[in-house]
């Protein structure tokens, strides 16, 4: 299984239950009712994490089930709702593989956003529109829901607006080959299709549809990276969050793609006649005529991680060459925009616990493995890996960094440097970069630093213990100290800021007298987040160097090499 899907499983889960007992013991239906071009939804109240009151319009649809004849088609828009809707219960989540355990196995019906506003005794919205948070959750695409991240006391001590929703995926939502009934990214579509609800809806919720932060993480962050360089999306937001994952080095899939459909065919049948022509319409006919269960089906590795469609419409170029070509992103608007980029000091760590262990330990790993893992020659395997292991190369742990740095560092460079290499005079936008470097109190001594997906406890109403049991197979007792309410407070407070201000560091600046800078490509400034936060330069510089420089000479050294052997 790809290194991503794996990652990204971590957002998952952890606090269904928890949530759900939130809103059985606070929630209540309150005398909110907000009328909308969409319809006139009512609220419930609920109580955030630290005790703040707000108000959740839960469950609303944004587009007709995808059912039937829809199935692998794009989302079409939820008709006006005439009677009064009651949004006080979360929606249906999305299908999920087999082996994913969120309570529910999900279903075909998923399409369901949820809004979360400030809490207010007023049936209309303010005067003043509160600035608009949309959050993309992960999963690699395969699995994941919006349910589980509640935004509690970002949405009551910010005095934002938060959305969340669900998107279709796997073989549901990025099905793709050579036909236009099998267009694939049918989940970016989705995504669209939500953000273009927000869009026409959330002034009657009291936010600004001018002013809209997307953001996500891991999946959901490559998610923003990928809508940040489409030309549908050019309107739909303003600023960016990106949390753990961009997509600015994937290669990508191709618009077709015979392997994806027979793999599919071949575990649900409706294969076409043996040794008759493919028909993709009757293989098509036959896939929708199936039952929804039938495509709850276990991961299937290689083949099924990298779901993006070069189609022509949403990409019209693969991602790689859109990145490097500097009139198209300004014809998208990716230079308009804000960003903030963060990853966290211990990515890698989840390869190696719980449900994902990779059956090594990381201070075991060989050439072998590095080369099959990385598809680069033993002999440079073996060079890379003795650089890693060099005491002051790595942060916590050797084997954690080298199978994280290709596929969640070096990617996020490339957004990152991507932004500032082409950036001008007259391009308004600024990225800032975030480090997230924290080893909390409640983690035990196996496991050092902020693992990937643990800082959306710092941003979510989420528990950690549930995140570290599920996902990490760790059993912790100990919940947030003191210490982790500031950091949580502090962050939340640097992100609304950003969202109202396009400025992340005011109230770093005036907690801590510290100045965030842009980042820029000549002193790469970046905040390193913890709890005494600093601004530094130049992070994980020969790590990053070791992948953008030093293996590019060793490889062109090995094909001067073949080169000669072969004459």
């Amino acid at each position: 299984m790809h290194f991503s899907t794996r990652m990204t499983l971590i957002i998952i889960v952890t606090t269904v239950c928890l949530h759900l007992a939130v809103i059985k013991t606070h929630g209540y239906v309150n005398n909110i009712e907000v009328r909308s071009p969409a319809g006139t939804f009512q609220a419930i109240a609920l109580i955030s994490q630290q005790g703040h009151q707000y108000t959740a319009f839960l469950g609303i649809p944004y587009a007709i089930p995808p059912l039937g004849e829809l199935r692998f088609s794009k989302p079409k828009p939820y008709p006006v709702i005439q009677e009064i809707f009651e949004a006080t219960k979360f929606g249906p989540i999305c299908l999920q593989p087999k082996g994913v355990d969120l309570g529910s196995p999900g279903q075909e019906d998923c399409l369901y956003l949820n809004v979360f506003i400030p809490f207010t005794n007023k049936s209309s919205p303010d005067v003043n529109l509160k600035k608009v948070f949309v959050f993309i959750h992960g999963g690699s695409y395969f699995m994941g829901s919006a349910n589980e991240h509640v935004p509690g006391d970002l949405v009551a001590m910010g005095d934002v607006i938060v959305v969340t929703f669900n998107y279709r995926l796997s073989w549901l939502g990025f099905l793709k080959g050579d036909s236009p009934e099998l267009p694939g990214n049918q989940g970016l579509w989705d995504q669209l299709l939500a953000l273009t609800w927000v869009k026409n809806n959330i002034r009657s919720f009291g936010g600004d549809p001018d002013d809209i932060t997307v953001g996500g993480n891991s999946m959901g962050g490559e998610s923003v990276s990928a809508l940040s360089i489409m030309k549908p999306a050019q309107t739909l937001f303003s600023k960016g969050l990106i949390m753990s994952g961009t997509m600015f080095t994937c290669p990508s899939t191709p618009g077709s793609s015979d392997v994806l459909l027979e793999l599919l065919t071949d575990r649900v049948g409706c294969k076409s006649d043996p040794g008759g022509p493919r028909n993709v319409s009757e293989i098509v006919r036959c896939l929708r005529d199936l039952p929804a269960e039938s495509f709850i089906l276990p991961l299937e590795g290689q083949y099924t991680n990298k779901f993006t469609t070069i189609d022509g419409e949403l990409f019209p170029a693969p991602i790689t060459t859109l990145v490097e070509d500097l009139s198209y992103l300004k014809s998208v608007g990716f230079y308009d925009r804000d960003y903030i980029v963060s990853l966290t000091s211990n990515e890698g760590a989840i390869e190696f616990f719980g449900p994902f262990d990779l059956q090594i330990n990381p201070d075991e790993i060989d050439a072998d493995f590095f080369s099959k893992r990385f598809r680069i020659p033993l002999r440079i395997a073996s060079q890379m890996l003795k650089l890693y292991k060099n005491p002051g190369f790595y942060k916590y742990n050797s084997g954690y960094d080298a199978v994280a740095d290709p596929v969640m560092v070096i990617p996020t460079f490339k957004f990152l440097e991507s932004f500032a290499a082409n950036r001008q005079e007259d391009v308004k936008g600024k990225s800032y970069f975030l480090w997230f470097d924290h080893s909390p109190t409640f983690m035990p001594l196996t496991i050092q630093g902020m693992v990937h997906g643990l800082d959306l406890t710092y941003l979510f109403d989420l528990q950690p213990k549930e995140i570290l049991h599920f996902y990490y197979g760790l059993q912790v007792d100990k919940g947030f100290e003191p210490e982790d309410y500031d950091l949580k407070n502090l962050y939340n407070a640097m992100l609304t800021d950003f969202m109202k201000k396009g400025d992340p560091g005011l109230s770093l600046k005036q907690k801590f007298d510290i100045t965030w800078p842009p980042f820029d490509l000549e002193a790469e400034p970046y905040l390193c987040y913890g709890p005494t936060p600093s601004v530094r330069h130049r992070p994980i510089f020969k790590r990053r160097q070791l992948w953008l420089q030093f293996l590019p000479y060793l490889l062109s050294e090995h094909s001067q090499e073949k080169l000669k052997e072969e004459l």
